[in-house]
């Protein structure tokens, strides 16, 4: 209840769901080379939201804020029409079908439990459970018929099997 100079707004709440960031760049050897660095970051959220979240975001910031700076315009993307009998296969690139086996399991809509016993099985990408067999998954434990039964369908969105 001080008295501040006029034009001054007085607040008194945090709106950032971000708590906390720290990075550390260590020095780090791949082969032969020693010059390389990693970087490691810690990021504290209050949970509203996730920290992978808020990094994406912040990078997409950076990038669109870099993108103004130096006058950066994308080209635009021309969409060729392919003929009627061309399959899935044919129209998904070498790229398409990579980056969908790189994505990380927890980004799939299934049950936590199926996401954690997956995880503490160490399959954490698409391509490491399109890699198994059905037998196989029906071993790890936490993951029983349901479960198998959420892995297929989210295989099947993108047209993959279990082996």
């Amino acid at each position: 209840k001080e008295r501040v100079d006029i034009g001054v707004i007085s607040m008194d709440a945090l709106f950032s769901p971000i708590r906390r960031v720290a990075y550390e760049v260590e020095n780090m050897r791949v082969g032969d080379r020693t010059d390389f660095n990693r970087l490691r970051m810690t990021i504290e959220t209050d949970g509203s939201v996730s920290p992978h979240d808020a990094l994406e975001k912040s990078i997409r910031i950076m990038i669109d804020q870099l993108k103004a700076i130096v006058g950066f315009k994308e080209e635009e993307e021309v969409e060729e029409v392919a003929p009627v009998s061309e399959t899935r296969e044919d129209k998904v690139s070498k790229e398409q079908i990579d980056d969908i086996m790189k994505t990380r399991i927890e980004s799939f809509e299934m049950s936590q439990r199926t996401i954690n016993a997956l995880i503490g099985a160490n399959i954490r990408t698409l391509g490491g459970l399109a890699r198994k067999k059905e037998k196989d998954l029906g071993e790890i434990d936490g993951i029983g018929t349901k479960g198998i039964h959420e892995i297929k369908a989210v295989l099947k969105e993108y047209d993959i099997e279990l082996k």
